[in-house]
C-alpha cells in the first residue's frame, strides 16, 4: 500500500478534531507513518470542519487529492456531500444521521438525502444515529466516539484492545468510561446493520 486516506467532516462542535486525533493515534499504534491536516475556520460558529489523514509506510504530505480517500466519517449528514469529491471509487462512508437544517427549511424532505445521493453513486454508506445513541448515554458530546466505534468495525485494521488504549490516552480519566461505552455502542450499531 502506497498510502491510505481518511476524511472526517462535520461542523464545529461535533468532535471532528477529537475523532481525527483518535484515528491518528490508532494508526501510529499500527506502525504507520501518519500525517494529519485540518481546516476549521468558522468551526466555533457551527461552520464546516474537515480533517484529512494520510497513512502508510512513509507519508510526506497530509493533504489528499480528489478521489484519494478510502473512508469518510461525517458527524453531520450534509457535510458528507460537501466533501464527497475526496472519495475514491471504492470508498466507504459512515454518516451520522443528524443534520443541522438551514434556517427556514423543514427537515422532513431532506432526511437521508445525502446518504441516498451517495448510494446512487455506488458508494457504500452506513447511517448511524450517533446523536440518539449518545443521548441514551446522557452525554450528547460523545457522538463522535460512537462514530469511531462504528468505523472501527469496517476499517481494515480492527483491534479492540488498541482502540481501547487509544481512547484511554486521548481523553482525561473522568471521560474515559463514557467515551469507551460510546465507542462500544458504535461497534454494536454496525453489527445491527450488517
Amino acid at each position: 500500500m502506497k498510502f491510505g486516506g481518511i476524511v472526517i467532516v462535520g461542523i464545529g462542535g461535533t468532535g471532528v478534531l477529537k475523532a481525527s486525533e483518535i484515528l491518528s493515534r490508532f494508526l501510529l499504534y499500527q506502525g504507520f507513518d501518519v500525517r494529519q491536516s485540518e481546516v476549521h475556520g468558522m468551526a466555533q460558529r457551527g461552520g464546516s470542519v474537515i480533517t484529512q489523514l494520510k497513512y502508510g509506510e512513509k507519508v510526506y504530505s497530509p493533504l489528499l487529492g480528489k478521489g484519494e480517500a478510502q473512508f469518510m466519517i461525517a458527524t453531520e449528514e450534509v457535510e458528507a456531500l460537501r466533501y464527497s469529491e475526496f472519495l475514491s471509487s471504492d470508498a466507504t462512508i459512515i454518516i451520522n444521521t443528524w443534520r443541522l437544517n438551514p434556517v427556514g427549511t423543514k427537515p422532513d424532505p431532506y432526511t437521508g438525502f445525502s446518504a441516498r445521493l451517495l448510494r446512487e453513486k455506488g458508494i457504500p454508506v452506513y447511517e448511524i444515529d450517533a446523536n440518539s445513541i449518545a443521548e441514551s448515554l446522557q452525554n450528547s458530546r460523545v457522538a463522535n466516539s460512537v462514530l469511531i466505534g462504528a468505523f472501527s468495525k469496517i476499517f481494515n485494521f480492527d483491534n479492540e484492545n488498541i482502540w481501547e488504549e487509544v481512547i484511554k490516552e486521548t481523553f482525561p480519566q473522568k471521560l474515559f468510561d463514557i467515551n469507551l461505552t460510546a465507542f462500544l455502542k458504535g461497534r454494536e450499531s454496525i453489527a445491527k446493520i450488517n
